[in-house]
């Protein structure tokens, strides 16, 4: 997390949208502080698209170089008149009404004592209960006093954009509402002067810090662009043999974990219904191969006078079965590829599936071309061939000893593996499910992208 970090991020319903930065001189253009979410482009432009302030009329678009500027073109966060900021140089949020810059002592909360406060947290330690809990409720209010002076919320169909060198300080935005756009501004996070000691946070208990530069709560339509974060100078104090952290993360997705969680289990279930889906029919495709009656012969194809051949009813029906089966097959080799990014499981599915090509020399005397995925393609008149003139060897290739064998013990396998396909959220998320209501890294989509539905699942995530 103490690291500068690039984030071209939409959340709410969202997607990463990528732009050419522009030239210093061009920012203060009307069509670039007009600019919005090009249709189609990434999820932030769905239904109602993302928009901004670019409707503001001229008394609500504002050149702001400090935070009572800021403050001020913001306004009501209730009043969702369209407005845009532009932002010039460096503003630092952790000061008073007069710009002076704020420190711990300006902050505290008085009777707030931060040695006793460690002398009451030590793991033996020895101080009263109850001078335990009023340092805590002092150090909670201390921190109280410095949010409320660096918590901004920001209102609907606002753009914030920054214009000549524009650089936030110690602001936390919090994004409750629709329709807000940022963009080509230097974050650097707040500085949490009052970090709480929680002795079960890891084996060896850490400190922990309050505030992000972004703060996501609820807010949708919501376009980053073009912004960089980054954490500022850092103290190298250490209490507890832990690190006191003063900084905390960058972009906070916040109350997202329950919902993420609720929409994964509806992609899970709408994979299992495709995937389930897939295997029934190419159970059903391969028994009717399977049963097939492969007694043909000469008298089962009859050349036409202009060359072209016509097919008895049984040998049409055989024919149908095994394009059937070779369609279906298809199909569920394109689902379990399109889809082998979400996890191991289904890239092992995916693997197994593709294993025809271990056959292809069978099957091409039956007119049955297989590709390097394992799809397959029919000649028919090769195939109709193959069938009347060695129906034994063709039952060998096609019936329950060959190709739809074949396909029905991989449906049966993949039905008996089926708890394994899919990834759990945990397994596939990994340590960033425990993160999803702190900070943004963007790492899960990567893992599950693939998957179309997985894209309306991140839409409150990334």
């Amino acid at each position: 997390m103490k690291k500068i970090i690039l984030l071209i991020v939409c959340i709410g319903v969202l997607a990463a949208v990528f732009r050419l930065l522009f030239v210093q001189s061009s920012m203060e253009k009307p069509d670039f502080i007009r600019e919005v979410l090009t249709q189609n482009d990434g999820f932030a432009s769905e239904g109602s698209g993302t928009t901004g302030g670019a409707a503001a009329v001229q008394d609500n678009i504002f050149r702001v170089t400090n935070k009572q500027e800021f403050i001020a073109a913001l306004g009501d966060p209730k009043n969702t008149e369209p407005r845009i900021l532009m932002i010039y140089g460096t503003i630092d949020f952790d000061t008073d009404a007069d710009g002076k810059r704020l420190t711990m002592n300006d902050y505290m909360a008085e009777g707030y004592d931060f040695q006793q406060y460690l002398e009451t947290q030590a793991s033996q330690s020895a101080a009263p209960k109850g001078l335990k809990e009023e340092q805590e409720t002092k150090r909670k209010q201390s921190q109280k006093n410095q949010e409320k002076n660096i918590t901004v919320h920001v209102p609907a169909n606002t753009s914030i954009l920054g214009i000549e060198d524009a650089k936030l300080k110690g602001v936390d935005f919090v994004l409750d509402a629709d329709n807000i756009i940022i963009r080509n501004i230097m974050f650097e996070s707040p500085y949490d002067y009052f970090p709480s000691w929680d002795p079960n946070d890891g084996p060896d208990g850490s400190w922990n810090s309050q505030y992000d530069s972004i703060t996501i709560n609820g807010g949708t339509h919501i376009w980053i662009d073009h912004c960089h974060f980054q954490d500022g100078t850092e103290t190298t104090e250490t209490y507890f043999n832990r690190k006191y952290e003063h900084r905390d993360g960058l972009v906070d997705i916040a109350n997202q974990a329950a919902k993420l969680r609720k929409t994964y289990a509806e992609t899970s279930s709408k994979f299992y219904a495709e995937y389930d889906a897939n295997m029934k029919d190419l159970h059903k495709s391969a028994g009717a191969v399977s049963r097939m009656d492969y007694r043909f012969d000469a008298s089962d194809i009859t050349t036409n006078p202009d060359g072209s051949k016509t097919y008895s009813d049984r040998l049409k029906k055989a024919i149908g079965s095994v394009k059937d089966l070779v369609g279906q097959y298809n199909e569920t080799v394109g689902f379990l590829q399109e889809n082998k990014e979400a996890g191991k499981g289904i890239a092992h599915m995916a693997s197994a599936f593709a294993d025809t090509t271990y056959h292809a020399d069978s099957y091409r005397y039956m007119g049955i071309s297989v590709d390097s995925t394992g799809k397959m393609k029919i000649n028919e008149e090769r195939l109709a061939k193959a069938l009347t003139e060695s129906p034994a060897r063709s039952e060998a290739v096609l019936g329950k000893g060959g190709l739809a064998g074949f396909a029905d013990r991989q449906a049966q396998y993949a039905q008996r593996a089926r708890s394994h396909v899919f990834p759990s959220m945990e397994r596939s998320i990994g340590r960033q499910l425990s993160y999803a209501t702190g900070l943004l890294t963007g790492g899960a989509l990567p893992t599950m992208s693939r998957y179309s539905n997985m894209l309306n699942l991140f839409s409150i995530y990334v």
